[in-house]
């Protein structure tokens, strides 16, 4: 042992005294300086630390060089047959090597570790127990080190010609992004992710959420697992082959039993891998098929209108018979189970609000649940599922009067662990759109957790074309609906701790009686329910009518309530007054006219950052669907990517247009330049005596707005009093709908043409 620390010693000195080791240093400290100066992601120390952590990827590149050079340095030198000569180990020789360039090498990748355990330790004064499982995260960085350190010396062991170091480069990107994107169409993303052996990329790992924060999956420890045992199986046995060729005898037994024992536990833990893997596409499949065999294609007339098939009419016809039934009160009691597992009670109070008597009606259910028993107003009834469908048919012992309200009581168990694939996200990504952990809850209400009376539609297969993927992709598209407001009384049973967030109404309770944890929620008359728990922080700001909340990961340190949330709230309710003001009336379009009353509107409203949910802005397939008033209840996903979504007039105008579809209705042909108009307005000056340019009119900077018309804008604005701009804002959104109302068959372009010669009348007539 005394020879190896005087042979790390001398690799130290031969690797400090030159300038090269201190130069890749300080490039390594810029790197991570620009990723650390990036504010997008500072309001949350765990996500500001995975940030941080995608410098690695310079560190990884700049140990693979370093160890080629020290594997050549002998050969260049000749100074390997004198260290082949020398009477000293050939493992304490090559673990020299290694160990003098890889340790540095580790403490720089520890350096996001370190920050994060300074930030939220020392300053923030977490706990050490809260904080460790973050920080033993960020420190499994140091195993992708040494394994880039261990091929990189192999690598350069096979040749002392320059050109090493170009086959050493095209290793590095094969075992990063190169080889995922070649063999991306033919293996599922699971099992590519498995070759690439930085698990760095903060956007497509299971390692760190936005919402959820630091992910306990198990398949990263088995990733970081894998390259542990496989950079100790090519160490041993680049080593057995070293002391072989030297004769060298001593220990080699023991070695071969290492390589062994290292190489089995890399194949166990790749089989593991792969076996979750396996389990995700089979969960994956399995939902695929059910759905798939009520699918049909969509068929369209000449005049763009849709075919309804005879199967589509029975639909409709069940949902028109059975749309006057309607829960009035939900009693729910949730028992939180090991492995995913779920057992509910439910009761419901029912009214029979259609024309006729029922022997028999519908109830809305996930179809992953299995039914144990269902009892309507104490006696016992009979269920039976409808094929392939997510809701099961209710046969009472006694038929139910017109009018009679009933109470429905379901008992019923299931594995809630959903996974979806969305092959829109780079080479395709798996994420869970409802879970039940043992310390998280993520229930939406669209999901059918709870039976919900007559039938909706959960979920619907569609094949959908992305470039490049060869044809179209099945995908499964998680459905929005509206319910009739109720009352809720939920209550959760579990085994551990569980941070409920009440994102849909408020805690009336939360106990432990011997080791039995209980939490109740209640809320009145709300559009639906949404179960969430978790290391989760609800921020909150209220405003003169209405509330706005952000549901952030528990890292979360960032600026005030005020200064976020308060923003939210304040530009709501801004755009609520105006609509309101401008059509007391409604929208005038019957066939999409929605409540657009002040007082209609949800007085407190829950921001999530589940961005890939169906609720979110840009990732809704139907547009017609509700947009913030659903079954999840007053729970909507914002589509931002940083922690904190910042209210700029980009995202401002993505929220005006859904504040608009949920108060107004949907317009068919939505004007991006109509809100660019609306959100400058809103956030113009007061003053009408000198009234600020609405618009810029040179090109503006990033996330500014932008518009063609930002002239006649101006133009409009400047000659206009406050009530002759907002006629024209009315007019102006008046004549979207009237071409949306009867220009089915117009054409983008005389749209578009429409549009322009509006908004120069307008322009014109105080000239």
């Amino acid at each position: 042992m005394g020879n190896f620390w005087k042979y790390l010693m001398v690799e130290w000195k031969l690797l400090f005294r030159g300038p090269v080791f201190w130069v890749i240093t300080l490039i390594c400290g810029g790197v991570l300086y620009l990723f650390s100066s990036i504010e997008n992601f500072a309001d949350s120390r765990g996500m500001y630390a995975m940030h941080q952590s995608q410098f690695l990827m310079i560190v990884f590149l700049f140990t693979l060089l370093l160890a080629m050079h020290l594997a050549r340095r002998e050969t260049l030198t000749r100074s390997n047959l004198i260290l082949h000569a020398l009477p000293s180990r050939y493992l304490q020789l090559q673990a020299m090597k290694i160990v003098a360039l890889a340790a540095p090498m580790s403490i720089i990748a520890a350096i996001p570790a370190i920050f994060f355990a300074i930030n939220v330790i020392l300053i923030d004064g977490t706990p050490i127990s809260d904080a460790l499982y973050g920080i033993l995260i960020l420190l499994t960085s140091v195993i992708p080190v040494w394994f880039i350190a261990v091929v990189g010396y192999i690598v350069g062991l096979l040749s002392s010609k320059r050109w090493i170091y170009i086959a050493g480069l095209a290793l590095f990107l094969s075992m990063t992004y190169l080889l995922q994107f070649l063999i991306s169409k033919w293996f599922p993303q699971n099992w590519i992710m498995l070759l690439e052996f930085s698990q760095v990329d903060l956007f497509r790992t299971e390692l760190y959420s936005r919402q959820w924060g630091f992910m306990h999956g198990t398949t990263f420890w088995l990733h970081r697992l894998f390259y542990l045992s496989l950079l100790i199986t090519a160490f041993l046995v680049l080593v057995i082959l070293g002391m072989k060729r030297r004769y060298e005898r001593q220990g080699l037994r023991n070695i071969y039993f290492a390589a062994i024992f290292s190489s089995l536990l890399a194949i166990i833990t790749a089989y593991l891998y792969m076996n979750i893997s396996m389990d995700r596409l089979a969960i994956i499949k399995t939902e695929l098929d059910f759905y798939k065999s009520t699918y049909e294609i969509t068929y369209y007339s000449k005049d763009g209108q849709e075919i309804v098939t005879d199967n589509k009419k029975r639909e409709l016809a069940t949902i028109a018979e059975y749309a006057g039934i309607a829960a009035t009160k939900y009693d729910l009691t949730l028992h939180v189970e090991k492995k995913h597992g779920l057992t509910i009670e439910a009761a419901i109070h029912m009214n029979n609000g259609t024309n006729r008597v029922l022997d028999r009606f519908p109830v809305t259910l996930r179809h992953i649940y299995d039914l144990s028993s269902v009892v309507v107003n104490g006696e016992a009834a009979t269920y039976e599922w409808e094929t392939n469908r997510d809701f099961v048919w209710v046969v009472p012992a006694q038929p139910l009067p017109i009018g009679e309200k009933a109470v429905i009581n379901m008992t019923y168990n299931g594995t809630v662990n959903s996974w979806r694939y969305d092959h829109d996200s780079g080479f395709g990504l798996y994420y869970r759109n409802a879970f039940v952990d043992d310390d998280r809850l993520y229930l939406p209400g669209t999901s059918g957790w709870f039976p919900i009376p007559g039938t909706h539609s959960l979920t619907q297969y569609v094949l959908s074309y992305y470039n490049n993927r060869g044809g179209p992709k099945p995908n499964l598209v998680d459905s929005l609906f509206a319910i009739p407001n109720a009352d809720y009384n939920v209550k959760i049973i579990s085994a551990k701790t569980l941070n409920v967030v009440p994102v849909v109404g408020a805690i009336v309770r939360s106990d432990n009686d011997r080791g039995v944890y209980q939490t109740e929620l209640s809320a009145k008359q709300a559009p639906g329910f949404s179960v969430i728990a978790g290391p989760l922080k609800l921020l909150s700001y209220p405003g003169t009518s209405h509330s706005i909340s952000i549901l952030v990961d528990g890292w979360y340190v960032g600026r005030s309530e005020e200064e976020t949330v308060g923003k939210w709230t304040m530009f709501t309710e801004q755009v609520l007054q105006l609509l309101t003001e401008l059509w007391p009336e409604g929208s005038g379009n019957e066939a999409r006219k929605s409540s657009n009353k002040l007082e209609d509107f949800p007085a407190s409203l829950t921001l999530l950052l589940e961005y890939r949910s169906p609720t979110s802005i840009n990732r809704r397939i139907n547009i017609a669907d509700p947009a913030i008033i659903n079954a999840n209840g007053l729970v909507y996903a914002a589509d931002y990517s940083k922690t904190m979504p910042r209210l700029d007039p980009h995202m401002k105008t993505r929220w005006l247009q859904t504040l608009f579809e949920q108060q107004l209705g949907e317009i068919a042909f939505q004007s991006s330049e109509f809100n660019y108009l609306l959100v400058a307005y809103l956030t113009a000056s007061t003053d009408t005596e000198h009234k600020a340019q609405l618009l810029p009119m040179k090109d503006p900077v990033i996330y500014s707005i932008s518009s063609k018309y930002n002239q006649e804008f101006n133009q409009i604005y400047k000659q206009s009093t406050e009530a002759e701009f907002k006629h024209f804002i009315k007019a102006y959104y008046e004549m979207l709908m009237g071409i949306s109302v009867t220009g089915t068959n117009w054409k983008y372009e005389q749209v578009i043409d429409a549009e322009r010669k509006f908004i120069q009348q307008w322009a014109e007539r105080g000239q």
